[in-house]
């Protein structure tokens, strides 16, 4: 009969840092932005990038910083190191969003909706509003799982997604 060990924890810190997501401060993100735009760049392209950029050597601390947060890693290309994203750009920017709610929002999904509906409705064409109300009407459409043990289900489009992306309409 196998048994089962406990993780080590060692083993559970570092899953817990690979699958936290990282607070990021403004230049961490303008320096991964730049990054996701270029797809893989080096220090002094994504320098180029940044609007009001910060010195050659804060890039490359960012960088490294990235690098140890593990959403970014490196290349040689010669004597240069190319810097590249690690993590899919849908995931970080859903924890970009998940940031902002928390943040600004109190974590409700509802107050930041209100808000930008408050500051961009008159710019919203009637194909916008006919988006939104089908996106709204799918979303009252998807099943509640009474229990947290369902640990997938289907999307719309028969995409399978995990708690975390379903956290933030409620429906989990």
């Amino acid at each position: 009969m196998l048994t089962r060990q406990r993780p080590s924890a060692k083993f559970l810190a570092v899953m817990a840092k690979r699958l936290a997501s990282p607070d990021l401060s403004r230049r961490e993100r303008q320096v991964l932005d730049a990054l996701y735009r270029a797809g893989r760049a080096t220090c002094a392209e994504v320098q180029k990038t940044m609007t009001d950029p910060p010195s050659y050597s804060a890039v490359r601390t960012f960088l490294r910083i990235l690098e140890d947060k593990e959403l970014v890693r490196h290349e040689q290309d010669g004597a240069r190191y190319v810097y590249i994203p690690t993590v899919e750009r849908e995931r970080a920017s859903r924890s970009a969003l998940r940031h902002v709610l928390n943040t600004f929002f109190a974590g409700s999904a509802t107050q930041a909706i209100s808000a930008l509906l408050d500051e961009d409705s008159k710019h919203l064409s009637e194909k916008d509003w006919k988006r939104l109300s089908v996106m709204i009407e799918q979303a009252r459409k998807l099943p509640a799982y009474s229990s947290c043990s369902d640990r997938w289900r289907e999307s719309e489009h028969g995409r399978r997604i995990s708690r975390s992306t379903c956290r933030g309409i409620g429906r989990w």
